[in-house]
């Protein structure tokens, strides 16, 4: 089943059904492509992109709603059902859109080669012209950026204001399922981080405006490791969790609001810093290799050492600033947080120091916290040589 008008092909051409070997196809609703092209030429492409691209996004309950609903192009799957119809016209329109840009970019390296007995071989025409390296590579990119274009405004404009609806209506559909080539399987929801879509993120961070859900996808693992390793030890578990709950509900007050804003800017400075030096590299038989993807005249290069340095300096700066205004913030509003107030992270890191006792004070310490002889030189020190 498909989203997508399929036609037979008739066994004998004639003129008659000649128009059902080369269709005026709906794809293009979507696309600009031909319309002349025989579905025999894009059919292929269209399962394989909802296979690939549709299911491994929202998995395969969402498809077989969809394609019930668009009944071959009718579109009276659900006409005694108000609900579903209600879900299915307001889904169907993005979902199409996603799936042929995708069609497209997967056909495009293939429409003007065949397999024969001889090999593979390249399709002329004397009528038209091959399309220069340079278009080539413009337009196969630029309808991969397409794709995930439709694809975020499917999932944030059109499935998450309606989730709830969604799984009450659509059998077997749990969430969105993020089957790609960066999360396998994930069980990531419509806001699962605070930087919870490629639109917020890009509020605090520069991301490239065509397909940026594929970058936001790529970046998912680091977000991951720093709300973990690095905003968990701030907030502590309950308030984390608490602040998060409020945010995704749309219940933030003042305070929390800007809270939340600071901690939008540090978590993405800190997944910028752990991204940058994993983000073009990938592990396969041969060891680590490096990957550069050319798209048409954009020339990129790899930064020199000094780039790096002035990236990771000015990312490391940044971060400080974004941790102490969150610091900042926790501080000056202690009764407006009370999860955060009676929690272990609240309490003063350097009470340990201000004892004066050796034993307790290490590393996360001044060294000069023994006032009388140095941490460093005080019998008994945990930092004692």
């Amino acid at each position: 089943m498909m989203i997508f008008k399929t036609h037979p092909v008739p066994s004998v051409h004639t003129s008659s059904n000649r128009s059902n070997v080369k269709d005026q196809c709906d794809i293009k609703q979507c696309i600009p492509i031909n319309r002349n092209i025989s579905h025999l030429s894009i059919d292929p492409f269209i399962e394989q992109a909802q296979e690939q691209f549709f299911c491994g996004m929202l998995g395969d309950a969402l498809l077989e709603f969809l394609c019930i609903g668009f009944n071959g192009g009718a579109e009276d799957g659900y006409k005694d059902d108000a609900a579903k119809e209600a879900i299915y016209k307001k889904l169907i329109k993005k979902a199409r859109c996603a799936v042929a840009w995708y069609a497209y970019h997967l056909m495009i390296p293939f429409l003007n080669v065949q397999a024969s007995d001889s090999g593979l071989v390249q399709a002329s025409n004397e009528k038209v012209v091959s399309a220069s390296r340079w278009a080539f590579d413009a337009v196969h990119w630029k309808a991969c950026r397409m794709a995930f274009n439709n694809m975020e405004q499917l999932i944030w404009k059109c499935i998450c204001p309606c989730q709830s609806e969604i799984k009450e209506q659509v059998p077997g559909y749990t969430g969105i399922v993020w089957q790609t080539d960066y999360l396998d399987n994930d069980p990531i929801g419509c806001c699962s981080y605070f930087l919870y879509s490629p639109g917020v993120f890009a509020k605090h961070q520069e991301l490239l405006r065509d397909g940026r859900l594929e970058t936001w996808l790529s970046l998912v693992p680091y977000m991951r490791q720093a709300e973990k390793f690095y905003l968990l030890p701030i907030l502590c578990k309950p308030f984390f969790d608490e602040l998060k709950a409020k945010m995704c509900a749309g219940k933030l007050d003042e305070k929390e609001t800007q809270l939340v804003d600071c901690i939008r800017m540090y978590i993405s400075e800190i997944t910028l810093k752990l991204a940058a030096p994993k983000l073009n590299v990938s592990f396969g038989k041969g060891g680590y290799k490096i990957r550069d993807r050319v798209e048409a005249q954009t020339n990129s290069s790899k930064p020199n050492y000094n780039d790096k340095e002035y990236l990771d300096r000015s990312t490391e700066l940044t971060s400080l600033k974004s941790y102490k205004a969150i610091k900042q913030c926790l501080e000056a509003n202690r009764e407006a947080f009370p999860s955060w107030a009676d929690s272990e992270c609240a309490k003063d890191p350097e009470a340990a120091c201000k004892t004066n006792n050796p034993k307790t004070c290490g590393c996360t310490c001044p060294c000069d916290c023994d006032r009388d002889g140095g941490v460093l030189v005080s019998e008994g020190s945990v930092v004692c040589f």
